[in-house]
């Protein structure tokens, strides 16, 4: 096959799923879960394959700041585009 025809994607696929697609497909479900989950103040969160961190931003913003959030499950690709928004957000 001639790769000459085959259509490329160029740039971060990370950060661009984080500010397009991933938006698009899953932020619904990210604040629907953010607003049922429970958990005291003072508590710990646990989130298994954050990806990019779509359904953390929407947990940081439900919760009390009081409760922790870790994260893992990332791909490396992702890391980046999650560390870079829990900086810039100050914090999961």
């Amino acid at each position: 096959m001639n790769d000459s025809n085959q259509a490329r994607f160029i740039g971060n696929i990370s950060e661009t799923y984080d500010r397009v697609l991933g938006p698009f497909l899953f932020e619904h479900y990210a604040r629907n879960l953010a607003a049922r989950i429970e958990a005291p103040a003072g508590g710990r969160i646990l989130e298994i394959a954050c990806g990019t961190g779509i359904s953390t931003e929407q947990a940081r913003s439900a919760l009390d700041a009081r409760i922790s959030i870790s994260r893992d499950g990332f791909k490396p690709a992702d890391a980046g585009t999650c560390t870079s928004k829990t900086r810039s957000s100050g914090g999961y």
